[in-house]
């Protein structure tokens, strides 16, 4: 069986020249897709990692020692009322949370954002704002047992919240101080969410008090 493959060379040793060129180029061509594919795969495990790190750091977020935009938004469940943002300056600090239901870490988030605001709402406002803009689903989702929480989901079916926060991965919190200035953005999710929350507002030393 080797003679077989090799006889070619020995006696058309041009036209078996040709043949091999004709198959290093294939071999490169598919060299060339699987690098390609890799490089994809890679790009895109990086965005994911991304999504879901836990950020524990201030980030350099452009929103940070700032005063926080403003906006009146709509509450699920009861499009009538709104809530401003500004209605709890110099009343209490304010944590806001951009979320979709698709998105695992939001839904990993929620309870234990659920557990932060239940254990500080005299001192802290929790909001979270859907960036997924289909009500029903988001009502279906809100309506289980198991996903009901103590604090406001608003919705922005505009998306225009995103020009005045901007982000690219969610979940993405906005820590705003009692005197409307933003102290800290957390990107992720993070088990530890409800003693990094407390470390920032300093809530850990009235705790102690």
């Amino acid at each position: 069986m080797i003679l077989c493959v090799w006889l070619p060379a020995l006696i058309f040793p041009q036209v078996w020249g040709v043949i091999r060129r004709k198959e290093m180029r294939v071999g490169k061509v598919l060299l060339g897709v699987t690098l390609a594919a890799i490089i994809l795969i890679g790009a895109n495990l990086s965005l994911w990692a991304q999504e879901t790190a836990p950020s524990t750091e201030p980030k350099e977020d452009k929103l940070i020692g700032k005063d926080a935009p403003d906006f009146t938004l709509p509450v699920l469940f009861n499009k009538d009322e709104t809530v401003t943002l500004s209605s709890f300056e110099g009343k209490k600090a304010v944590v806001l949370d951009f979320f979709a239901t698709w998105c695992g870490p939001c839904r990993k988030n929620m309870p234990l954002l659920d557990e932060f605001y239940n254990k500080h709402k005299d001192d802290v406002e929790v909001m979270a704002i859907d960036m997924e803009n289909d009500i029903e689903m988001l009502e279906e989702y809100f309506k289980d047992e198991k996903n009901v929480v103590s604090f406001n989901i608003l919705l922005d079916p505009e998306a225009k919240l995103k020009e005045d926060y901007p982000f690219q991965f969610i979940p993405y919190m906005v820590i705003i101080g009692k005197d409307g200035v933003v102290i800290n953005a957390h990107t992720g999710f993070d088990p530890e969410i409800v003693s990094i929350l407390e470390k920032i507002l300093g809530l850990e030393e009235k705790e102690q008090e």
